[in-house]
């Protein structure tokens, strides 16, 4: 009796034997390695058991929930069936013993390898039933690139554009040129986080992060444009009111009917007075606005930080707590 293995190598000896037409129902393109020679193999046991051993290269397709994006899971399956034989006449079935082997030094771009699940998935078509077996790689896309690109830059444009609370109303041009500023960079960072994504109609977890951001910093150049206008609002009316008061009481005493002579010393003193009255008035307007616009500053240095820390209260458990919808569509 032989009590030794054998195993073929040999191209022409192992075209001559059988094997499985089986094929992976989602692969998108392949190929077998050949360098340097057709790495595969079959081994005949003594008690009559054949294994045969291909090495491949497979990309499949993986369709992706990405609403969570980028703190979302995934599910990837490579499904293996077999092509013109029926269930009666193979049947494909998963080892007891540690069906699928990963290397657990694997490193996948963005991804954490989770765990594998095997499962059954025998499939009935017109043609017949067909045997069919299905694994599952549940993934966990890594936070930390994303955290450090995305996050973080937006924290910090959007803690700049509230610095403009604490600049003085009058400096016009050093709050425009800051509230233009980081409205730019927050739209131009936005862009760039999406760039690398497919176009999906719903909307994703950075989609909201990066709206909400854009309001933060947008809603602070709002806030000056409202400080701007409380800041000169009824000085310019009460000047021109004051400029049209003079000109009547002139044009009244031009055409009175009685011809009163005033001395100029007295009308210029008349003048004189009715000029002070104004800019003691027009100070004291300029002085409540300035006041007003104060107020508004000091009630967004609050407003501002305490909304983005009640939105960032919300928006990370909600994310990050919530239940995947790929972990639990059907196998």
């Amino acid at each position: 009796m032989y009590n030794r293995s054998i195993t073929l190598s040999d191209e022409k000896a192992m075209s001559r034997i059988w094997v499985p037409d089986l094929f992976f129902s989602n692969e998108k393109e392949g190929y077998f390695h050949k360098i340097t020679v057709p790495n595969r193999y079959i081994r005949i046991n003594p008690d009559g058991k054949i294994l045969y051993s291909t090495r491949l290269t497979l990309r499949l397709s993986c369709p992706m929930q990405l609403e969570k994006f980028p703190l979302d899971k995934q599910v990837c399956k490579m499904t293996l069936e077999s092509y013109g034989y029926t269930n009666e006449d193979v049947a494909f079935m998963w080892s007891e013993n540690r069906p699928v082997q990963t290397d657990p030094l694997i490193a996948i771009p963005q991804f954490e390898l989770v765990r594998t699940t095997v499962a059954d998935c025998t499939k009935n078509y017109v043609t017949g039933t067909f045997t069919c077996l299905q694994v599952r790689f549940e993934l966990r896309r890594q936070f930390g690139y994303y955290l450090i690109q995305v996050f973080v830059p937006s924290i910090l444009i959007v803690a700049l554009s509230w610095v403009s609370f604490w600049i003085d109303p009058g400096s016009t041009p050093a709050r425009i040129s800051l509230g233009i500023l980081t409205v730019l960079t927050m739209t131009t960072q936005a862009s760039g986080a999406r760039a690398s994504l497919p176009r999906v109609s719903y909307i994703k977890a950075i989609d909201v992060w990066m709206s909400a951001c854009l309001i933060f910093v947008f809603g602070s150049l709002v806030e000056f444009a409202v400080v701007n206008v409380l800041s000169r609002r009824d000085a310019k009316v009460h000047l021109k009111k004051a400029l049209l008061r003079r000109k009547t009481d002139e044009h009244a005493e031009a055409n009175d009917d009685v011809k009163i002579t005033i001395d100029p010393k007295q009308r210029d003193k008349k003048t004189e007075k009715l000029l002070s009255r104004s800019n003691s008035d027009k100070e004291k307007i300029l002085n409540e606005n300035e006041n007003r616009a104060a107020l508004v500053d000091a009630a967004s240095r609050i407003i501002f930080p305490l909304s983005f820390a009640v939105f960032n209260s919300i928006f990370w458990p909600a994310y990050i707590f919530s239940e995947d919808k790929a972990s639990h569509s059907e196998v």
